[in-house]
């Protein structure tokens, strides 16, 4: 991800990525309290990199390890299923907004 690129995931994404449940994920959500949090078109949609700050800042402040932390908020992928498959997500489960991708 580069560094202008947002990538927008859906709130089933950032629950998995906090530990948390959906309907808690919502819930902050409404009360404001989810950064990078927006509601587009009636669907909620989290920034990647503004939750993942935010997890990072609070998993410092709660004194958590820096590689505890990161399990949590960057679980490994490698093996893993997409987010999208392992939710059964009908819809990609991330939206990428930023410069277009070179065409050559």
């Amino acid at each position: 991800m580069s560094k202008d690129e947002v990538v927008l995931v859906r709130m089933a994404v950032a629950a998995q990525l906090l530990a948390i449940s959906v309907s808690r994920a919502y819930l902050l959500a409404r009360r404001g309290q989810l950064p990078g949090a927006v509601r587009l078109s009636g669907t909620w949609r989290v920034n990647r990199r503004a939750l993942e700050e935010w997890a990072d800042k609070a998993a410092k402040e709660a004194g958590r390890d820096a590689a505890e932390a990161a399990a949590v908020v960057r679980p490994e992928t490698e093996t893993a299923a997409p987010v999208s498959e392992q939710l059964g997500a009908a819809e990609p489960s991330e939206v990428r907004l930023g410069p277009a991708a070179p065409t050559d």
